[in-house]
């Protein structure tokens, strides 16, 4: 077995994606005439080009720009399922996919919308592809009101002790 054929085949995690960047190219397009968000490039091939780049603020210009594609419940579950869609062909067993809620709440997009997508999305990709999804909520807030702040919620749910 090649080197290449046994990375391919060997069971992945990914720790640190973004929901909004790791939307197939197909799926934004969809996204994107559905909600009249206009694109850098209209084909498959003219995005994939588009997220090659090499700057912080050509990710922040390319995260923006793929967040405003998803305003619906329905394109939040979309995206997040077609996401896991694209893990599983990558053979990605387990992800930490981060979210923004502070660009929705900016952009008027009420909790229960993306939080009602998230989570069809994510149950339909553990159901049909066997790809466990935990979300990573990014929170903003302005730096002076912040104070000393950590946050880890990954026991949130149990009783210290």
């Amino acid at each position: 077995m090649s080197l290449d054929t046994y990375i391919r085949a060997m069971p992945k995690v990914d720790l640190h994606v973004h929901l909004a960047e790791a939307i197939p190219p197909a799926t934004l397009l969809e996204l994107a005439r559905r909600n009249g968000v206009a694109l850098p490039a209209g084909t498959v091939e003219g995005l994939q080009r588009w997220f090659a780049y090499g700057h912080f603020e050509d990710f922040l210009l390319v995260y923006r720009t793929c967040a405003n594609c998803l305003v619906t419940s329905e394109d939040f579950e979309l995206a997040t399922y077609e996401v896991g869609n694209d893990m599983a062909r990558q053979n990605i067993r387990y992800a930490e996919v981060r979210f923004g809620p502070s660009n929705c709440s900016f952009r008027g997009i009420s909790r229960n919308t993306y939080m009602d997508g998230l989570t069809r999305g994510r149950r339909r990709v553990a159901a049909d592809f066997g790809v466990r999804i935990n979300w990573v909520f990014e929170l903003a807030c302005r730096p002076s009101n912040a104070g000393d702040v950590g946050s880890d919620n990954r026991n949130c749910h149990r009783r210290p002790g």
